[in-house]
């Protein structure tokens, strides 16, 4: 008898957990899928089970990912994208191309994941493959056609267009903001950003 994979979780559970990220809903991500909204609620509890970790916080109006879930989101929608490209490949028609992205991981689950079936819609043949870096020097280790940074060019060997523009707001509990209310707030123990960033003038 096969042994069974390891740490793999059930098909079903990872569809109705993409399907619900992607649309802050159980109830979207169960007309999508084509079962009721308790089916969808089911399945993500027993993922979340399984995991021994929470993926969604429940609001009075649909969800939003906990950290945890937004991590995992775009390795689950890699995941779905390999099988799809690989179902087309063999059995459909064939693709007109694959296009490679790499993306810093905070990036490709808020901005870019949410677009790609827009994306696919406009262009059915075309094959994208999403892959996610953490450290910046982990772009020297792959090749991909597209990539997306933070920071300023110039790039050696890219060529760069802007896609936004990065804002960086100081936060505060609102106890340390009362107390420190009228001091130099700068003064404080920050919790920094490591990396490439834009470098702002006014």
């Amino acid at each position: 008898m096969a042994e069974k994979q390891p740490n793999l979780p059930q098909l079903s559970w990872l569809r109705a957990f993409e399907a619900a990220a992607r649309h802050s809903s159980f109830t979207a991500a169960a007309a999508e899928i084509g079962v009721t909204q308790a089916a969808v609620s089911q399945h993500i509890r027993l993922l979340e089970s399984y995991l021994k970790i929470s993926l969604f916080r429940r609001l009075r109006r649909g969800v939003e990912l906990t950290a945890e879930g937004a991590a995992y989101l775009p390795h689950v929608q890699s995941g779905f994208g390999l099988i799809a490209q690989s179902t087309r490949e063999l059995f459909g028609t064939r693709s007109e191309g694959r296009v490679k992205v790499i993306s810093p991981i905070s990036f490709a689950c808020l901005w870019l994941a949410p677009r790609l079936k827009a994306l696919s819609a406009v262009m059915p043949n075309i094959s994208i493959e999403l892959s996610t870096i953490h450290l910046p020097q982990n772009y020297l280790a792959q090749d991909a056609e597209l990539e997306i940074r933070f920071g300023q060019k110039p790039f050696p060997g890219r060529e760069a267009v802007q896609l936004t523009i990065e804002k960086l707001v100081p936060v505060a509990a609102p106890l340390l903001a009362d107390k420190v209310r009228g001091s130099d707030w700068t003064k404080l123990p920050r919790l920094s950003l490591s990396g490439g960033r834009e470098l702002l003038t006014q």
